[in-house]
């Protein structure tokens, strides 16, 4: 309320993204930092899960993981291979 009705949503997403310490543009749309922060939480979520539950993850999801597994930077949709 004190940041004026323009900015509100704008300011609290990039205070999230500091707080969770996510990369975005600040000129970027609120829209695409939402979907940044989306993401991070997924990849911190999965990352938490045993090897066996990432698989069933990826399989419900219908993702898969490339063989370069570094972090969660491999995980691409299956339709789009």
């Amino acid at each position: 309320m004190w940041r004026g009705t323009d900015t509100l949503c704008r300011g609290i997403v990039c205070d999230v993204c500091d707080r969770m310490k996510v990369n975005y543009n600040k000129e970027a749309s609120i829209e695409r930092m939402e979907m940044n922060l989306m993401m991070r939480a997924f990849n911190d979520t999965f990352d938490r899960l045993t090897p066996e539950k990432q698989a069933e993850t990826l399989t419900n999801m219908r993702i898969e993981k490339s063989s370069n597994s570094t972090a969660n930077a491999g995980l691409t949709p299956a339709d789009a291979r």
